[in-house]
């Protein structure tokens, strides 16, 4: 045996070779020197030593060694750990005195050809190419490194890049970014704090470029719209408006939403316009392509408060008010209905005409509650008793006079009122006191 085997010493715990002054193995850290702090020789001579058998070794002093063993190891593989984590910091930020935008961001899509909807977020595999690179190493072994860091590398390295991504205030512009179709071209602009990049000593390159749309399925056409229905409840201009959708798929009821506007107040001639919002993932998964998103509806057809009496056919009207004169009035004034002045009860009445007639209709701005529309028709009466003859005024008044979409005219009731000794105090009365609430128009 020669001077340098006689020097060399191998680790009681793994067998390997150790140099003669080192106390404890490089490989696993375990202690090579002998209980009596002698250097151990190799198994070759102590087996031909004239020593004799080796003491079996003191199992608690074995487990001790173990232990000790173990937290050399565990600090070991935390000086690792953490260096792995520096090493991985200082490489990002070297890594990123140039960016290239056009690489980092990228531009997705959602949708089908032709109604397809952009948007925008961080690439990480650039991130990881360019750390790889810096590291001199290929993207496999950088997932390796990954594995062997372990999560403190990771997560340093992420936030080193979130830091970045703050620090410098990026923010991404899309334009078109939605109902794209295939071949469609979009611009991109990046903009960012150009201050604190240039205080980081990092240049962002290719802040403006365009991208084609490419890879979108396509789509069958789906009108929203084919089977839905406007429907009204009300009277016109007082009508709200609703969307029946009986007729419709399942698709139309379980995945679509609509908004009127306007929804309230309508009247016939009004346009109302309809919006349809809906699922997109289900719309995709039934290969929908969905491109009008509103509809727009003239309300006709329906029943209206009458707003002018002009060509309109009211001679079913006249005749109930001609029989409501003769019953409510000429028969029964007299004996008991006092003559207008005080002089005395009327004791008979002859109609001697219409003297004006008026149509009052409720203003739009009007709050109060009352009648959408009211006819007055003014009628002078000439009455009698023993102390003579005059004329004297009631009034006819028909509430809520309503047209149906065929035409024909309906009302709620006729009532009077009267009888006043001058016309002009009716007309005050009934009439001009309703001009704050109502428009009025005298018919001739």
């Amino acid at each position: 045996m020669n001077e340098l085997e006689q020097k060399q010493l191998f680790c009681p715990q793994c067998g390997s070779a150790c140099p003669q002054d080192q106390a404890f193995c490089a490989a696993c850290g375990a202690s090579i020197l002998q209980e009596d702090d002698s250097p151990k020789l190799p198994e070759a001579d102590r087996s031909s030593s004239p020593r004799g058998p080796a003491p079996e070794p003191d199992p608690v002093e074995a487990a001790c060694k173990r232990r000790r063993t173990q937290k050399i190891l565990a600090a070991a593989l935390a000086c690792v750990i953490c260096a792995a984590a520096v090493v991985v910091v200082a490489v990002y930020q070297s890594s990123f005195t140039k960016i290239d935008a056009k690489q980092w961001i990228e531009v997705t899509y959602s949708g089908l050809n032709g109604n397809a909807t952009a948007s925008v977020s961080r690439g990480n595999e650039y991130m990881d190419a360019r750390l790889a690179e810096a590291l001199g190493i290929s993207a496999a072994e950088l997932e390796d490194a990954d594995a062997l860091y372990g999560f403190a590398a990771a997560a340093a390295a992420e936030l080193q890049l979130e830091k970045l991504y703050d620090d410098l205030d990026f923010d991404v512009d899309v334009s078109p970014s939605d109902r794209l179709s295939n071949g469609d071209q979009i611009s991109v602009k990046i903009t960012y704090d150009e201050a604190a990049a240039k205080e980081a000593s990092i240049k962002v390159q290719n802040t403006e470029f365009t991208v084609t749309v490419e890879g979108l399925p396509d789509g069958k056409e789906y009108d929203i719209f084919q089977n839905v229905r406007l429907v009204f409840e009300g009277t016109s201009p007082r009508l709200t408006a609703s969307v029946d959708t009986d007729a419709c798929d399942s698709f139309i009821k379980d995945y679509v939403t609509f908004q009127i506007s306007p929804r309230d107040n309508l009247k016939n001639g009004d346009k109302v316009t309809v919006s349809a919002s809906w699922n997109r993932s289900k719309a995709a998964e039934n290969l929908y392509l969905i491109t009008k998103e509103k509809q727009e509806y003239t309300v006709s057809g329906q029943p209206e408060y009458l707003s002018t009496l002009k060509e309109e056919k009211l001679s079913g009207l006249q005749a109930e008010i001609n029989d409501y004169i003769e019953a409510k009035i000429i028969a029964a004034y007299p004996p008991y209905t006092s003559m207008p002045g005080g002089d005395g009860s009327i004791k008979s009445i002859k109609l001697k005409g219409l003297h004006r007639q008026y149509l009052l209709v409720k203003k739009a701005t009007s709050d109060s509650y009352g009648d959408e529309n009211r006819l007055i028709q003014i009628y002078r009466f000439t009455a009698s008793n023993e102390n003579g003859a005059k004329d004297i005024y009631s009034a006819i008044l028909v509430n809520n006079m309503i047209k149906s979409g065929g035409g024909e005219v309906s009302w709620n009731d006729i009532w009077q009122k009267g009888p006043y000794e001058k016309a002009e105090d009716l007309i005050n009365d009934y009439v001009t006191k309703e001009k704050s609430d109502y428009t009025v128009e005298t018919v001739e």
